[in-house]
């Protein structure tokens, strides 16, 4: 995970996670795990769908989606730990960049403390 992090107006800082392949990957097995924990696919017992199956199943986008929130909800603390500065409370996700298969980008923005 690169994180960079940058002041902008109204003492404001935005947070840019951008997300490698391989990390990408993780995140789309542990969304599958999580629908596969959610929902029962016929054929299958409950849990036990392989993820083939559920991604061929839900969808590519719909993993993808699923995904970004365990990227979002696990590394953004961690990325706080590389960044500058103080924040006043916690950031707010701005915008998503997912249209390269092979990268996810996050941008936070959150205020200074």
């Amino acid at each position: 995970m690169k994180v960079t992090a940058k002041p902008i107006e109204d003492h404001r800082v935005n947070i840019r996670l951008e997300f490698d392949s391989t990390e990408i990957e993780d995140a789309l097995r542990k969304a599958a795990q999580a629908i596969n924990s959610k929902y029962k696919f016929p054929g299958f017992r409950p849990g036990k769908a392989p993820y083939d199956f559920i991604k061929a199943t839900v969808g590519e986008e719909t993993l993808r989606d699923e995904a970004i929130v365990i990227l979002a909800e696990g590394k953004y603390k961690e990325a706080l730990e590389e960044i500058p500065y103080k924040l006043y409370k916690v950031g707010e996700l701005k915008e998503v960049n997912k249209e390269d298969p092979s990268q996810i980008i996050l941008e936070f923005e959150a205020p200074l403390d």
